[in-house]
């Protein structure tokens, strides 16, 4: 009987327990969903009573749907084009209900812009604006060059705030973003009036678009193009790097020139790639070295050298011992300098040759120390198994500035070097005969002149649309074989174009060699 009494006690304990702890859970439980609805009263009330701050919670609701107007309550559509302010707070960032933020650069829509956006349009507004056209006539030859004629149209209209976006191409930006036009940087920023656009550098740049159009256009006689290794450089840069010779002195140019002799029979064409085969070394790219008193300067000896010695020495000979080597201690980089100094060192020292001292400067434009020692000569790179012999060349000598003289002196002895100023325009050589344009033409002359040495190879004569024909240089540049005609160019003959005949140097090499 008393075991029966303490069994019913138990159970009736039991079941006290169980209908107190559940009323305790149900209780805790409306607790928890009644602070649950004021959080999400609260976040609607934050939400509904518009953007105010940046960074808020995370939504739980949809975001573009979710926007309302701060003072109606309304809510609002999406925005056309570029909106800054048509954003909502996402995470500890924003994202955007424009039209903008789906471009194809980058996106940074909000989760349900493809959903609700698209659905429901986009909110445009418009400004009063104009639209200002600009076309282009040209009418010029190359005996009668002209001008470019400019007729601007100025209409007004209106233009939606989708505009309000700086645009590349395609592809839209938005405030602060950077972009590089050529050799000018952009950055997109917004006027006075409320619109945006990249305000750009006032940097020079070497190659300009118009200009190229203008030549190919033109009757010039010869084309040009858009090379990528000097595309989106400024017109110093290039400079510096590309050519790299100073102005010989007056007593070089006065220089006693030799003339040749009178009664040689002159082709009308000559090349001396096809009288000498394998004598001739090939265009060089000077990288960014600008030091081509250097390049042109063994390139001719080299020649000069396998010409007089009938083959025996085909040598391509270092630029790199010239260039490392001429001033021990001075020079840490590629300047230009003077021709008749290259020879002098040619003379008084010499050079290896390239397999002996290979070339590095091109890739930098920097000159590492010479590494060359005379009283105890080795070569300088591992790979070369010839022995460290010098070549050495007799002192140079001018030739007489008139086409006559310097073919006579092409064809009995060889290639020879020449110094030309150089103008903004040659840098864009393609193919045919160059001629410097005017200033009529371009619009710009520089005030400065800038020199480049280069080698002569040969001549020729074309003929022309009209009656009469063009005579024309076959030169070597050394700007690689991807530059104008393999690595060539042809120029006027016979009018000293860019005075390219009036600094003409030869030499003769001295065969025997020391060690």
């Amino acid at each position: 009987m008393d075991l029966l009494r303490a069994c019913l006690v138990l159970c009736w304990l039991s079941f006290s327990a169980r209908v107190t702890f559940g009323r305790i859970l149900r209780k805790s439980d409306a607790n928890g969903s009644a602070s649950h609805s004021r959080r999400k009263r609260q976040t609607n009330l934050y939400y509904e009573g518009g953007f105010r701050e940046l960074i808020g919670p995370r939504r739980s609701e949809p975001y573009c749907a979710g926007r309302r107007d701060a003072y109606t309550g309304d809510f609002l559509p999406c925005c056309a084009g570029r909106d800054d302010d048509c954003k909502m707070p996402f995470h500890d960032t924003a994202c955007y209900c424009d039209e903008f933020c789906d471009r194809s650069k980058s996106s940074d829509c909000c989760p349900d812009h493809h959903e609700f956006c698209r659905r429901t349009g986009f909110r445009v507004t418009k400004f009063p604006t104009t639209t200002t056209r600009t076309t282009q006539e040209k009418t010029s030859t190359r005996d009668r060059p002209g001008t470019v004629s400019v007729e601007t149209t100025t209409t007004a209209g209106f233009v939606d705030e989708s505009y309000n976006v700086c645009y590349e191409g395609a592809v839209g930006y938005r405030l602060g973003d950077k972009i590089r036009r050529n050799c000018n940087k952009c950055s997109c920023e917004r006027d006075g009036t409320g619109f945006y656009s990249f305000v750009c550098d006032d940097k020079s740049c070497l190659i300009e678009p118009a200009i190229i159009q203008v030549i190919n256009r033109g009757q010039y006689g010869w084309t040009a193009t858009n090379y990528s290794f000097i595309w989106g450089f400024t017109r110093g840069y290039v400079i510096r790097r590309l050519l790299g010779t100073k102005r010989a002195p007056a007593v070089v140019r006065n220089m006693t020139a030799i003339s040749g002799p009178s009664d040689v029979v002159l082709p009308e064409e000559f090349d001396a790639r096809e009288k000498w085969r394998g004598f001739i070394r090939p265009p060089r790219h000077q990288g960014k070295c600008g030091s081509s008193w250097a390049f042109s300067t063994t390139s001719v000896a080299s020649d000069r050298l396998a010409i007089q010695s009938g083959g025996r020495l085909t040598i391509d000979l270092s630029t790199q011992h010239l260039l490392s080597c001429r001033r021990r201690r001075k020079r840490k980089k590629c300047r230009k300098e003077r021709v008749d100094k290259a020879w002098w060192y040619l003379r008084r020292r010499g050079v290896v040759s390239s397999d002996c001292y290979p070339l590095t400067a091109t890739y930098d434009g920097k000159i590492r120390p010479c590494r060359f020692v005379k009283q105890n000569p080795k070569c300088v790179s591992r790979n070369s198994t010839g022995e460290p012999i010098v070549y050495k060349m007799g002192p140079p000598y001018r030739v007489a500035s008139d086409e006559t003289h310097i073919m006579t002196e092409i064809y009995r002895n060889g290639p020879v070097q020449a110094v030309m100023t150089v103008a903004q325009d040659f840098f864009l050589y393609k193919s045919g005969i160059y001629n410097s344009l005017p200033k009529e033409v371009t619009g710009k002359k520089s005030k400065r002149k800038f020199f480049h040495s280069v080698k002569i190879v040969g001549w020729g004569t074309q003929k022309g649309n009209l009656a009469g024909s063009y005579k024309y240089w076959i030169v070597q540049n050394s700007w690689g074989k991807d530059w104008g005609e393999a690595g060539y160019f042809r120029i006027s003959r016979g009018e000293n174009t860019n005075g390219i005949e009036s600094t003409v140097l030869g030499v003769w090499p001295n065969i025997k060699t020391n060690v």
